[in-house]
């Protein structure tokens, strides 16, 4: 599931494992984690519609896009997906990463698809708007000027539809300052199981993160062996090489991993063993380790260091001491590359804790084994770990000999369940000869079964390896379900926070919905607050939970979000005091006008106010109605530090033909014989003005 509850301070990893028994279990469940893309836009603060908000510092918040007292007309239909592309300053030459010492610092945003009115939001390493202004083309070109000290860190390009209130599309760019490179780097510990006995292996779990927004040059990880443990081993899971050094095992010291260079955003995990030495319960074994590099790596306001972690295992003495059982030689089945192999676990002496019952009401043993008894093993030697739900951990071997037949076996259980929409990775199979070999394995499925977004149903998958005349195959059943509700995202801030007295009313930042078997799904919101509030009121102080709730029918999802109502810091705060919000500007009348030319124009104008009092309205801009064209008037207003914009657009065309208006009777009665002098005509036009001169006459008396 996504994280539908961003932190408006810096992501700190420090979840707990549960104990698996072999590192690679873990790395397993690791590359497992789902990835979610497009589904989750990262928010920011306010909209402060300021281009001086500038520092040097990265960017860790994720706060709220507010984007409140939005007046315009009803939208045109979308021509298609909304897009933006960011380019140099020529906005032809693509380029996402940006160097303040270089001499053009102006970004150029291509922006496809959208609709006049919505709003192009120019949010900085700090998730701080500091530039909005409204669209007037679906397809169009925006700019922003970036300064030597503007801040660094990763950037972001938001068109911001004002009619839905939502994001319609977010293209990140970074800042960097090459001449100063700066890389925040973090490292988080954690236990895999939170208790361990004395004799026993305590595990801890490593996460070394570069958040940027420069690579950090000469990395060093430092862990230490805790006290009263020594060393067993210490493990990279996956992310970029690191080099270490341990020490000896069975000795204390330190283990030093290295690497020349971790990118922005890469991430590295580790997982570091150590024995238990003779301790007595209560001892708190204290694992620390330690992040450093060349890269000079700022300081992040109110937020503790982030490059020493240490993760705690309480001691639980009365040790379990299980039995070694015997390593087992078998045969492989007849027609596989393995055999099902069934031995006895292990017994156990001391306190090797007592059998639970499960969620589903099954047995869970106080010693278990991995793999199984009764479980498919592969030919060659598989190793097999039992453990106690106290820690005392034994193995022994089991190992397949192949007797030379062509056979296949399945990597995995015989029967998977998946869920609905989500992509399936196919653990596949593997076929050998009598020599050995490894011959290929073509699959196929039942029932029309899609691996990129499986359907609800039961469906067979059918491996088969073939050598000359020789032919195996093994069947596995894939169950597809449904038992997930949808992914809530929220956008903008979590928690929330309105400077009380606020003049602005709270608008939500909203949510989405999505779920892998039915798509997008509505998001229904209800409030909760002080005195049994169903509304968030800025003028009352106190905590409010908002609450977001979607179905895909069959599954039910929620999540909150609490919106504080309190007196912060103005750098604190989502939605700011009634000093700190800017003016809203409202056109009178319509934003484009169609005038007949000649005909009089008289400026509509616009209203401005600030928390409900009017403030002045500067317009710029002149509209000739005697002559056709497109005239452009912009109305602004400036208050609190803060300006607003808006645009009418004037039309004056010429649709009327000139009016010919005729001297004299209409008709005219001339005497036979008598000289005939035509009366003429006048002709004038709105736009053109007197055209009787222009007048041609035809026929004749």
């Amino acid at each position: 599931m996504l994280n539908t509850s961003p932190s408006a301070s810096r992501s700190r990893y420090r979840g707990s494992w549960s104990y698996i028994g072999i590192a690679v279990f873990i790395f397993g469940a690791i590359l497992a984690l789902p990835l979610f893309i497009g589904s989750a836009v990262s928010p920011i603060k306010s909209i402060a519609i300021n281009d001086n908000l500038n520092s040097s510092m990265p960017a860790h918040s994720q706060d709220a896009i507010v984007a409140s007292n939005f007046n315009f007309l009803m939208p045109l239909p979308q021509a298609g997906q909304v897009t933006v592309e960011t380019f140099a300053s020529d906005c032809t030459t693509p380029k996402s990463v940006y160097n303040v010492q270089d001499t053009d610092l102006t970004v150029c945003a291509k922006i496809s698809n959208a609709l006049p009115g919505w709003r192009v939001i120019w949010s900085n390493g700090r998730s701080i708007a500091v530039q909005t202004t409204a669209l007037t083309a679906a397809n169009t070109n925006a700019t922003f000027t970036l300064t030597p000290t503007s801040n660094l860190g990763s950037w972001r390009v938001i068109i911001f539809d004002v009619f839905g209130q939502t994001v319609q599309t977010v293209t990140p760019f970074t800042v960097v300052d090459e001449a100063n490179p700066i890389a925040d780097l973090a490292i988080s510990t954690g236990a895999i199981a939170a208790n361990a006995r004395a004799g026993a292996q305590a595990l801890f779990s490593l996460q070394v993160t570069n958040h940027g927004p420069s690579p950090a040059t000469a990395v060093t990880l430092s862990d230490d062996v805790p006290a009263n443990a020594t060393f067993v081993s210490f493990d990279q899971l996956a992310g970029p090489v690191f080099t270490c050094t341990n020490p000896n095992v069975g000795e204390v010291g330190t283990t030093v991993c290295t690497i020349t260079s971790l990118g922005k955003d890469e991430t590295a995990f580790f997982i570091a063993t150590y024995e238990v030495g003779a301790v007595s319960t209560g001892t708190i074994i204290s694992n620390t380790a330690s992040v450093t590099s060349t890269t000079p790596d700022p300081e992040i306001p109110d937020v503790d260091s982030n490059n020493t972690s240490t993760a705690e295992v309480t001691i639980t003495n009365t040790p379990c001491t299980l039995s070694t059982p015997e390593n087992i030689t078998v045969s492989a089945d007849t027609g596989q590359a393995g055999a099902v192999v069934t031995y006895e676990t292990p017994t156990g002496t001391g306190d090797c804790g007592t059998a639970t019952t499960g969620e589903n009401g099954e047995t869970i043993p106080a010693i278990s084994c991995n793999p199984p008894s009764g479980s498919f093993f592969p030919v060659g030697s598989t190793t097999v770990i039992c453990s106690a739900r106290t820690g005392a951990a034994v193995s022994f071997q089991v190992t397949v000999d192949n007797p030379g037949a062509l056979s296949i076996s399945l990597h995995g259980g015989n029967s998977l369940t998946l869920e609905c929409g989500q992509r399936f990775g196919d653990p596949g199979a593997t076929a050998i000869n009598g020599a050995g070999e490894i011959v290929d394995v073509v699959v196929s499925y039942s029932g029309g079964f899609n691996a990129d977004a499986p359907a609800v149903g039961t469906y067979t998958a059918t491996y088969t390896a073939t050598e000359g005349e020789n032919s195996v195959s093994a069947e596995r059943t894939l169950v597809v379900a449904d038992t997930e509700g949808p992914a809530i995202t929220l956008e903008g801030a979590n928690p929330y926070r309105i400077q009380e007295g606020s003049c602005s009313p709270f608008v939500d930042p909203g949510a989405s919905a999505f779920d892998t078997c039915a798509g997008p799904k509505p998001v229904t919101v209800s409030i909760s607050g002080p005195g049994g509030a169903t509304s968030v009121n800025p003028a009352v102080a106190g905590t409010y939970i908002v609450t977001y709730t979607a179905t895909d029918g069959t599954n039910e999802s929620t999540a909150t979000r609490t919106v504080v109502v309190g007196t912060f810091n103005e750098d604190e705060v989502d939605q700011p005091g009634t000093a700190n919000v800017p003016p809203t500007l409202t056109l009178n009348g319509a934003d484009q006008i169609t005038l007949e030319c000649g005909t009089a124009f008289t400026d509509p104008g616009a209203i401005a106010m600030v928390c409900g009092n009017p403030i002045t309205v500067t317009t710029t801009g002149t509209v000739n109605p005697n002559a056709p064209g497109v005239y452009t008037l912009n109305y602004s207003a400036t208050a609190n530090g803060f300006t607003s914009e808006v645009t009418r657009i004037v039309t004056v065309q010429d649709t009327v033909a000139p009016v010919i208006t005729l001297n004299g009777d209409n008709p005219m009665t001339v005497g036979f014989g008598t000289v005939f002098t035509d009366p003429g005509a006048t002709a004038s036009d709105g736009c053109a003005g007197d055209l009787t001169s222009a007048i041609v006459v035809t026929g004749s008396v």
